[in-house]
C-alpha cells in the first residue's frame, strides 16, 4: 500500500478545483450506432450490430419511420446497463431538431418549460442554469437523453424530492398516432418509467425551481454507522466543527469493497448571498474530467489496471490510498455551488471507466439485514471492484417503477414512503474487453440475486440496469395490468419479452 500512496503525495495541485464558465461545457460526444458495425452501450458491456440505422430530423420523419418498421428500438445515448435497447432496426434522435428549452411560462421566467427529449440532461441543466432556474434532483448521468432518463426511471439520492414530481405533460408518438399526450396521472404513471415500449418520447414539460446553492463534502466514514441511519430513515448530520447540527437531505456513500468503511457524499442547502464560500459555478473542473473521485481513482490505477471485474490485491492497495487521500484532504473534499452540478449526477463522459450496474431497491426495515446479505456473499465469492453505491430513493406511484413501494410495504407489512437503493457496480478492464467479461458480472449478480430471494427479501431492480426479473415478478411487484394496454408490440425486444408476462 505504501508504494501506490506515494504515488499521491505532491498531486494535491492536480485534484484542485478551478471554476470556468459551465456554459462552455464540451457538447455530449457519444457516437450513435452505425449500420453493420458493432454498438456498445454506455457501460461498454453489452454490443449489437443493427442491420439498419435510422437518424430522423424532424416528427413528421419519425412517425414515417414508424409506419414502415415493424420491430424497432430507440437508442437514446445508449445509457443503460441491460438489453432494453437491442433491435435489428434501431432509431437514434442525435439529428432530431430543434434542440432548445421552450419557455411556457406565463410569467416568462422559465418556472414552466417544454424540454425535447433528445437533449441531453447536461444542456438542460446549463440552459436553465443561465436562468437561474434548475429541476428538482438530478440523477443518472448528464450525458442521457431526457427521453431515456424518462424511459428508465433514473433516481435521485433523496427521500425528499424526486426529478419526475414536477412533470406536468410528455409528448410522444406512436405509429397509430404521432401526437399522443400524457397529462392526467394515469398516463403519467405509464409513461414515465415506460421501458421504451410505450412509445416515443418527443417532449416533456416540466415545472422548475431556482437553482439554489449547496455545500457538499465527501468523507469517509463506517459503513455500518450509515446503514443504521438509512434503517431508521435519518439524513446525515454532519459533526464537524462550523458544520456540526447541519443536516444533509440529499446523501450517499460508496461501500468500498471488503471492508468497513465508505466514502460519504453529502449535500445541503446554503444561503448563495450570504455564504461567502459559495461558488457560482460550482464544481465543474476546468478540463471536465470526472469527479474528485475517479480522477485519484484513474491516476492511481495506471499500470495497475485490474484484469477481471472483481477485486484483487491490486485494486484493494487503490482503495487503501483512496481512503487516506480522502482522509487528509478534507478540504479539498468540500464543495460549494449551485443545484445544477452538486447534486448527484455523473456528470462527465464515461470514456475511461467502463462499468455495469445492478441497481436494486429495498425496503428501509430490511437494510440491516440487505447488507449482511451483500457482506456474506462477496466474502464467500468474490467482491467487485468498484463501491457499492448506497443511497435514499423517494417512493413514486409509477406503474413500472422500481421505486414504487406499495408491494415491498405490502409483502413486509409496513408501507414506506421511500427505498434503499444498492447500486452493485463492477469495472470492466477496457471497452474491447466489455462484451466478453460480461457474462461473468451476470453471473456474479445472479448469485447474490439467488441469496436474497431464498431469504425471502422483497425487492426490485431498475429495468435498465442489470436484473433477473420474471413474468412472475412483473405481476407480483409491479402495476403491470395498468401497464400493459398501452405497450406498442413494435418496441418489444426479446429481453422484454423475457420478462413481462404474455399480453394477449
Amino acid at each position: 500500500m505504501g508504494n501506490i500512496f506515494d504515488k499521491c503525495k505532491g498531486k494535491e495541485k492536480e485534484w484542485t478545483q478551478p471554476q470556468p464558465d459551465p456554459s462552455k461545457l464540451p457538447k455530449v460526444n457519444i457516437p450513435p450506432p452505425e449500420s453493420g458495425k458493432q454498438y456498445l452501450d454506455w457501460s461498454k458491456s453489452l454490443a449489437m450490430t443493427p442491420q439498419e440505422v435510422y437518424a430522423p430530423t424532424s416528427l413528421k420523419e419519425l412517425h414515417r419511420l414508424l409506419e414502415t418498421n415493424d420491430h424497432v428500438s430507440i437508442v437514446a445515448s445508449g445509457h443503460s446497463s441491460s438489453e432494453i435497447w437491442r433491435n435489428g432496426t434501431v432509431i437514434t434522435l442525435d439529428e432530431m431538431q430543434p434542440r432548445e428549452i421552450r419557455d411556457v411560462s406565463t410569467t416568462g421566467d422559465f418556472s414552466r418549460v417544454e424540454i425535447p427529449a433528445w437533449m441531453t440532461l447536461r444542456e438542460v441543466l446549463v440552459l436553465l442554469g443561465k436562468q437561474g432556474r434548475s429541476l428538482t434532483a438530478t440523477g443518472g448521468t448528464d450525458e442521457q437523453q431526457i427521453g431515456g432518463l424518462i424511459a428508465t426511471n433514473t433516481a435521485p439520492a433523496t427521500k425528499e424530492r424526486v426529478i419526475y414530481e414536477s412533470i406536468e405533460e410528455i409528448k410522444y408518438t406512436t405509429k397509430e398516432k404521432p401526437d399522443n399526450v400524457a397529462n392526467s396521472t394515469a398516463s403519467l404513471k405509464a409513461l414515465i418509467c415506460n421501458m421504451g415500449i410505450l412509445g416515443v418520447v418527443t417532449s416533456v414539460t416540466w415545472k422548475t425551481i431556482p437553482d439554489e446553492g449547496y455545500r457538499v463534502i465527501q468523507r469517509i466514514k463506517k459503513v455500518d454507522e450509515l446503514v443504521e441511519l438509512m434503517a431508521h430513515g435519518q439524513n446525515f448530520v454532519n459533526n464537524e466543527d462550523g458544520d456540526n447540527t447541519k443536516e444533509y437531505a440529499f446523501w450517499r456513500f460508496d461501500w468500498i469493497p471488503d471492508r468497513d468503511f465508505a466514502l460519504l457524499w453529502a449535500a445541503r442547502e446554503v444561503n448563495t448571498v450570504s455564504d461567502p464560500n459559495y461558488l457560482p459555478n460550482g464544481d465543474y473542473t476546468a478540463d471536465y474530467k470526472e469527479p474528485f473521485s475517479m480522477h485519484i481513482y484513474e491516476f492511481i490505477a495506471k499500470g495497475t489496471a485490474p484484469k477481471s471485474p472483481f477485486l484483487d490485491k491490486a485494486m484493494s492497495a487503490i482503495f487503501d490510498a483512496m481512503e487516506r487521500v480522502y482522509e487528509l484532504e478534507t478540504k479539498q473534499n468540500t464543495f460549494y455551488g449551485p443545484l445544477r452540478n452538486m447534486l448527484p449526477v455523473d456528470r462527465f463522459s464515461n470514456e475511461n471507466v467502463y462499468c455495469a450496474m445492478a441497481e436494486w431497491a429495498f425496503h428501509p426495515k430490511q437494510i440491516k439485514e440487505v447488507v449482511d446479505l451483500y457482506r456474506k456473499y462477496f466474502s464467500e465469492h468474490e467482491w467487485p471492484n468498484l463501491p457499492i453505491e448506497i443511497e435514499y430513493v423517494k417512493s413514486d406511484g409509477y406503474y413500472m417503477s422500481p421505486w414504487n413501494s406499495d408491494s415491498i410495504g405490502e409483502a413486509i407489512g409496513e408501507a414506506t414512503e421511500f427505498l434503499v437503493k444498492i447500486n452493485t457496480m463492477w469495472y470492466i478492464p477496457s471497452k474491447a474487453e466489455g462484451p466478453g467479461i460480461r457474462p461473468q458480472v451476470e453471473n456474479h449478480a445472479k448469485g447474490i440475486w439467488i441469496v436474497l430471494k431464498e431469504n425471502n427479501i422483497p425487492f426490485k431492480a431498475h429495468w435498465g440496469k442489470i436484473n433477473f426479473t420474471s413474468p412472475e415478478d412483473a405481476i407480483k411487484l409491479y402495476d403491470f395490468d395498468a401497464f400493459s394496454p398501452k405497450i406498442q408490440q413494435q418496441f418489444v425486444n426479446s429481453y422484454i419479452n423475457t420478462r413481462l408476462p404474455n399480453r394477449k
